[in-house]
């Protein structure tokens, strides 16, 4: 997190809670792998975000209703 505040950048991509709560404190925005899904989804990069996460071994501990939401985001279906 203190690299990307002082490199400027523009994210940190941290998937863990305290990782991102932290990044708060800093004022760094952040995006998690279910979130660069949906935006390479967006970007037309890849079909589907459902079948990504799969064959990506993603193991996500999020909530079934978080996941659902953000696959109705971009037009899937759970």
């Amino acid at each position: 997190m203190v690299a990307t505040k002082e490199l400027n950048a523009h994210v940190a991509i941290p998937d863990d809670k305290m990782a991102r709560q932290f990044a708060s404190t800093l004022t760094v925005s952040t995006i998690g792998t279910v979130g660069i899904l949906r935006l390479v989804k967006q970007c037309h990069l890849i079909s589907e975000v459902n079948s990504r996460s799969d064959r990506i071994g993603c193991n996500f501990r999020l909530s079934t209703l978080f996941y659902a939401s953000v696959l109705q985001q971009v037009g899937e279906s759970p």
